[in-house]
């Protein structure tokens, strides 16, 4: 039976594209509608502050992603993606020593059977892009920005761009992350304002890519951290595509890390392990310092909605 149908997609970053996706599954048209304009080639969007920092794919990404794009991580690593052993190529370096969990219990490395993916952001959701803009029924719209949703006896049937155009729909998903005005616009539509859970986390990055240097032989993903609250500093290592090592630095609680390059040093000398600091005094950077803060996590309540009508006032 022919889909029919048209849904609407606010974003088109990796939540965005993957929706678009699925949603061509079961409808005759897809429309991304994302507000930055993106060039065709690995990049970062504007609008996704923590796009400069440390990305991976995980198994289960992997297994969702292959499955929706046959081939998917083959084509990753063709572009640079680099393929890593969990267990094996993942360490931590705990204050007490080199070990192979977060906790320390295993201070040898050891197979479990998964594999993971280092790449940049921008690579990673390249390679999404490149594969969702194959399938027919989708196209993706850069440089749209969504104003406002369109509603008719207080059902959601549309958006209204800042350019004035209204797109109509049958489905409309939000999938603009963080940045998401969704319960704004719904107040602003007469429809049910929902309460929120807020959860301090106070956390700040600071991430640059470096070449990586000659001397560096350790494992593709690094972390240097300790248990809280005796360590607010952490640091995190990534080797990803075109011969280049993620740094970022971690603090929290008012100790977030520099964004000049003396600042950044020096917040990296003072970890427990100076291998972040050797690799950022001798290794080229590749990249400015990226710097982003997350003060806390908020999560809107739309699970309190036990039907339809519960929207209506």
């Amino acid at each position: 039976m022919d889909k029919v149908g048209h849904a609407i997609v606010v974003g088109g970053s990796i939540a965005g594209l993957i929706t678009a996706r699925i949603l061509a599954d079961h409808f005759g048209q897809v429309t991304v509608l994302e507000r930055d304009e993106i060039e065709d080639r690995p990049v970062l969007h504007k609008s996704v502050p923590q796009g400069n920092h440390l990305h991976a794919l995980l198994n289960g990404g992997q297994q969702v992603l292959s499955a929706l794009y046959p081939g998917f991580t083959d084509d990753l690593r063709s572009r640079g993606a680099n393929r890593v052993a969990v267990g094996r190529d993942v360490v931590w370096h705990l204050p007490d020593g080199k070990a192979y969990t977060a906790t320390g219990s295993v201070r040898a490395p050891f197979d479990v059977g998964l594999e993971g993916y280092c790449a940049s952001r921008g690579l990673i959701e390249y390679v999404i892009r490149r594969r969702t803009q194959e399938v027919p029924q989708i196209r993706v719209e850069t440089g749209r920005t969504v104003c406002e949703l369109i509603s008719h006896n207080g059902r959601i049937c549309g958006v209204r761009c800042d350019d004035g155009q209204r797109v109509q729909a049958d489905l409309i998903v939000d999938a603009s992350g963080r940045t998401s005005r969704a319960s704004q616009w719904l107040a602003a539509a007469g429809l049910l304002k929902l309460h929120k859970t807020t959860i301090g986390v106070d956390t700040a990055y600071s991430t640059a890519n470096f070449r990586v240097p000659d001397w560096y032989d350790g494992e593709p993903i690094v972390f240097i951290t300790g248990p809280a609250p005796t360590f607010t500093r952490r640091c995190y290592l990534i080797r990803i595509e075109n011969g280049s090592l993620l740094v970022s630095l971690i603090g929290r609680f008012g100790d977030y890390p520099p964004t000049d390059r003396e600042g950044f040093l020096a917040f990296a000398r003072e970890l427990h392990s100076d291998l972040a600091w050797r690799i950022i005094r001798d290794a080229e950077q590749l990249s400015p310092i990226a710097h982003h803060r997350f003060p806390a996590s908020v999560q809107n309540h739309y699970e309190e909605l036990s039907s339809p009508n519960d929207l209506l006032r």
